[in-house]
């Protein structure tokens, strides 16, 4: 009887040790909001609320693609600019580039704003 105790003993204390972890919840939930919403989804991308601002904060400044005389002939701020060099395959080349020639010069856009463009693009970039 002390036997099958003792056997029983060691398998609840086996179990209880193997079916117990620890998840990080921030590892687990990272593409989440508190809300549970993803934070970055760009299956449903629409130029106005998710392209567009990208542009304005990281292109569309001064200096770069804006302005008088925008670098390369491109002023960013505009619509069909914009969407002319991403039907080219210009814009996704010069995102995806290597660090020394990518796009914007002197920053960078996160993994989901490059998700986000290559989606509207492939999208054939509308003006929604």
């Amino acid at each position: 009887m002390k036997k099958l105790r003792g056997i029983f003993l060691v398998a609840l204390l086996t179990y209880i040790s193997v079916s117990c972890y620890r998840d990080n919840r921030d590892d687990l939930y990272k593409n989440y909001d508190k809300s549970g919403f993803l934070l970055c989804d760009s299956t449903a991308t629409k130029f106005n609320k998710d392209i567009y601002p990208i542009f304005l904060d990281n292109c569309a400044v001064s200096g770069c693609h804006v302005g008088t005389s925008p670098q390369s002939g491109l002023d960013l701020s505009r619509y069909n600019d914009i969407k002319n060099i991403a039907l080219t395959g210009l814009l996704e080349k010069r995102i995806t580039a290597a660090p020394e020639q990518r796009m914007p010069k002197g920053g960078t856009l996160s993994d989901c704003e490059i998700n986000r463009i290559i989606t509207w693009v492939n999208e054939g970039a509308l003006n929604n």
